[in-house]
C-alpha cells in the first residue's frame, strides 16, 4: 500500500473481525517489521505479505486498527 496515511487510515485483519481492535493490533505487531521507510507484515501461516510504503512501526498505535471487517489486510 503506498498511500498509507496513518492520521486517515485504518487496519483490521480480515477474517479476524471478530478480534477487538487492540487484539489485532496485538496480532499485526507479532508479525510486522521495520524494513527501511516501509512496514512490512505477514500472515501467521506466511502466505500474505502486506507492505506500507513510507511508514513507521513505531508510529502505530491500537487507534490504527478498527474492528469493521472491510478495510487492509487479506484473510489468513
Amino acid at each position: 500500500m503506498t498511500d498509507f496515511d496513518p492520521t486517515e487510515d485504518l487496519i483490521t485483519l480480515r477474517g479476524r473481525s471478530e478480534l477487538t481492535a487492540e487484539e489485532q493490533y496485538d496480532l499485526f505487531m507479532t508479525n510486522a517489521i521495520q524494513s527501511g521507510e516501509d512496514i512490512v507484515w505477514t500472515d501467521t501461516s506466511g502466505d500474505y505479505t502486506a507492505r506500507l510504503s513510507k511508514a513507521d512501526l513505531d508510529d502505530l498505535t491500537v487507534d490504527h486498527f478498527s474492528e469493521a471487517p472491510d478495510f487492509l489486510v487479506y484473510p489468513f
